[in-house]
């Protein structure tokens, strides 16, 4: 699967959550990531700082940063940005700041 790929399941996802009276809007979409985010450090809290973490815990992290990715497609997406531009961009950017990654 490509970055692309991923955007336009992204898209469709966002298509068919309005169909079914979910908010599109920008804010909306920000404010549900900015809550899976909180979701992704509650996991990581009992996957890897709990005395003893369960494997279980592991996959659940896995989920939420999933999920959480979703949700900065989502935001792309519904600003209009292409999200392999905005990898590149990026790509661009940290090289510029910390050299070439090999």
């Amino acid at each position: 699967m490509d970055i692309g790929n991923y955007q336009d399941y992204v898209h469709d996802g966002l298509v068919d959550r309005s169909k079914r009276g979910r908010p599109q809007e920008p804010d909306a979409i920000i404010l549900e990531m900015v809550g899976e985010l909180g979701e992704v450090l509650n996991a990581y809290k009992h996957a890897r700082k709990w005395p003893e973490p369960a494997a279980t815990e592991e996959e659940h992290l896995g989920e939420e940063l999933g999920d959480l990715l979703w949700y900065v497609f989502a935001v792309c997406d519904t600003l209009g940005f292409d999200v392999e531009k905005v990898v590149r961009n990026n790509m661009h950017k940290l090289n510029e700041r910390y050299g070439e990654i090999v």
